[in-house]
């Protein structure tokens, strides 16, 4: 009926009116349009419980990220791999300490690109430096060849992880344009595969990686701010850390 679309339109939109407000709404355009007597607002609730199924009603009021809250997380097993086989890595903005470099720049955005083993969460390599950026990627790797020999590696799309030196050629790799000249990344030439993370809130989420863990309550950001060896040093430009 007229009624029944028309408060499905109203009830189901992203503004989320509460059910009786839109019971209330849907009665008033009844008088107004002339669409008779509506039945009970529990006539109504039991109608949209047997036609609209609970995902399709959260979907249409909250949005995909919402949905896809209701399926249960993805668990993955680490213990298809050897230690060393494969890592994850990622970059991490120290923002809590002024930092004085060798230049004599100083600053409190130093960036660190650290390498961890998915097996057994232990960081292998990591290097840091003013920013984010190629080098500081390539040479965190070169130490990490050091130490093993991953076959894969995860890690984000980023401009720095999926730039052309590193991992140019890489499938799914969706960062600058793609040429059929353009030669294969470091990463390939050493038998390292990379894959990349999806950045999507709805389809993926970058932030599964284990080395996200290592990064967060507790972990090494905290533990670097926090170390004995900085107290009382660091919180400004005057107490900057060489």
């Amino acid at each position: 009926s007229n009624a029944w679309d028309w408060f499905c339109a109203y009830y189901l939109n992203q503004r989320q009116p509460t059910f009786a407000e839109s019971y209330r709404r849907a009665v008033e355009a009844a008088e107004a349009n002339g669409w008779g007597e509506l039945p009970c607002l529990s006539t109504f609730k039991r109608r949209l419980k047997r036609e609209f199924a609970p995902q399709e009603i959260i979907y249409k009021r909250q949005g995909k990220e919402a949905m896809m809250k209701l399926f249960p997380p993805q668990r993955r097993d680490k213990s298809v791999f050897q230690a060393g086989e494969a890592v994850n890595g990622d970059s991490l903005k120290f923002d809590m300490l002024y930092v004085e470099f060798p230049d004599g720049e100083i600053i409190n955005t130093m960036t660190g690109w650290f390498w961890q083993d998915i097996r057994t969460n232990k960081i292998l390599a990591y290097r840091l430096g003013k920013t984010e950026n190629t080098d500081v990627f390539r040479l965190a790797t070169y130490d990490l060849l050091g130490v093993c020999s991953p076959t894969h590696a995860w890690m984000d799309n980023t401009r720095v992880a999926a730039n052309k030196t590193m991992t140019g050629g890489a499938h799914n790799r969706y960062r600058f344009s793609i040429k059929e000249d353009d030669p294969m990344g470091h990463l390939q030439r050493v038998g390292i595969t990379p894959h990349f993370t999806n950045p999507s809130k709805v389809y993926g989420n970058s932030g599964a990686k284990p080395i996200e863990r290592g990064f967060g309550v507790g972990g090494i950001h905290g533990k670097v701010a926090s170390h004995p060896e900085f107290m009382n040093r660091g919180y400004s430009k005057k107490t900057a850390i060489p």
